[in-house]
């Protein structure tokens, strides 16, 4: 039985889109990265000091998250990139990313608001290789948050 401080593969995970038709929640991706929280601070001189300074926090930024997968065929998450990339119609999603343990049960979920697309771009097609098409989805969203304990 695995403890609760043993490190987690990252191989075993879902992204599932909240306001997506339910046969198309669940998204097969490959590779999930840019959940990142920074906290930048200004830097102010205390009292005429050269040696002291307070640091005050600004605002929470967050990263652009990235999402890969294998290319495919149209679905309702293609459908909602291209409303924003071809019509210029923004529908801010919701989404969950779960990393699972062997039985597949969520172990550690992000749920990440208000994405939208800032790009997307597709590798090179090549006919001396049988390699599968990768495409990549970069998103700006407004915040995350990190759901654990899902299991005791």
């Amino acid at each position: 039985m695995a403890s609760s401080s043993d490190p987690l593969p990252g191989f075993y995970f879902s992204v599932e889109f909240a306001a997506l038709p339910t046969p198309d929640r669940d998204m097969c991706f490959q590779e999930v990265s840019g959940l990142e929280a920074k906290i930048d601070y200004e830097e102010i001189k205390a009292g005429g000091q050269n040696t002291e300074a307070l640091f005050v926090p600004k605002p929470v930024g967050f990263g652009t998250l990235s999402l890969k997968r294998s290319l495919t065929t149209s679905s309702a998450f293609v459908t909602w990139v291209e409303a924003a990339l071809s019509m210029f119609r923004f529908v801010p999603v919701d989404l969950l990313v779960c990393l699972k343990n062997q039985k597949g049960n969520p172990v550690v979920a992000w749920y990440v608001a208000g994405c939208l697309p800032t790009s997307w771009t597709s590798t090179g097609i090549d006919a001396t290789k049988s390699d599968l098409v990768i495409e990549t989805l970069d998103m700006k969203y407004r915040y995350f948050r990190r759901l654990t304990p899902l299991l005791s």
